[in-house]
């Protein structure tokens, strides 16, 4: 364990601004607007962060991975992305064959945006689908539908991605019939990675309030338990 731990070094930065606050998030996000005040926020944050960085600038040992999660790192213009990128190359070692991994909205897909992220190196991307089901994505409060989910990941293929992760969200109200839709669809497109996630009501969000209230927002323990246990299932046989 203690080579393992030498081998693999991964440097994870958070991009908290999103276009929308997704009523089941409990994570640090603010939400960005297209003007000039919003931009210089931001630019700012992007230099925060890099002279944070150069804090630890001693560390020798190079990172074997870099992830940008968040918040909606794709919300990013391509410059805004482009030095960040280009400064914690500066700032940090990588090992040649390092990972770059970057989450992204399908919501801002487009065929130029997968061309600039695949040129400034990320290698690996993370397309936050959460479902294939309309209604499902209404109730998350998603800024996409099933339609632009399903372009998102053609545009990226014909970019020429081909370490693909996609995010999905089950334990919805609608139940395993739409989980198992969703599954199948996923599984169809053949990415690379999947990360499958149980709806998690906290308190302090939209869908964690509205479920005080009343509302049925997700199914309970044990038909959760069981769409956990049949999605395993399943995974091991599709081979993942």
């Amino acid at each position: 364990m203690k080579n393992f731990k030498a081998a693999q070094r991964g440097l994870y930065v958070h991009i908290p601004f999103c276009a929308g606050k997704c009523p089941y998030c409990d994570f640090y996000s603010v939400v960005r607007k297209k003007n000039e005040s919003d931009i210089a926020v931001c630019s700012a944050y992007i230099r925060a962060v890099l002279n944070e960085a150069r804090s630890f600038s001693h560390w020798a040992m190079p990172f074997t991975s870099l992830y940008l999660g968040g918040g909606s790192p794709s919300l990013l213009s391509i410059s805004e992305l482009s030095g960040l990128l280009v400064g914690l190359r500066e700032i940090f070692r990588f090992t040649p064959n390092a990972e770059f991994s970057i989450e992204l909205n399908p919501a801002d897909v487009s065929k130029a945006n997968a061309k600039a992220w695949l040129e400034m190196g990320f290698n690996r991307f993370s397309l936050g689908v959460q479902s294939f089901a309309d209604d499902v994505l209404r109730l998350l409060g998603r800024r996409h539908d099933a339609g632009a989910a399903r372009e998102a990941i053609e545009e990226l293929r014909k970019a020429g991605v081909t370490n693909l992760g996609l995010d999905m969200i089950f334990g919805t109200v609608p139940g395993q019939g739409s989980w198992q839709r969703d599954l199948e669809k996923a599984l169809a497109v053949a990415p690379e990675h999947m990360s499958l996630y149980e709806l998690t009501l906290c308190a302090r969000t939209a869908l964690g309030r509205r479920a005080e209230l009343g509302e049925k927002i997700k199914v309970t323990e044990e038909p959760a338990a069981e769409i956990y246990l049949s999605t395993h299932e399943k995974m091991e046989k599709a081979g993942y």
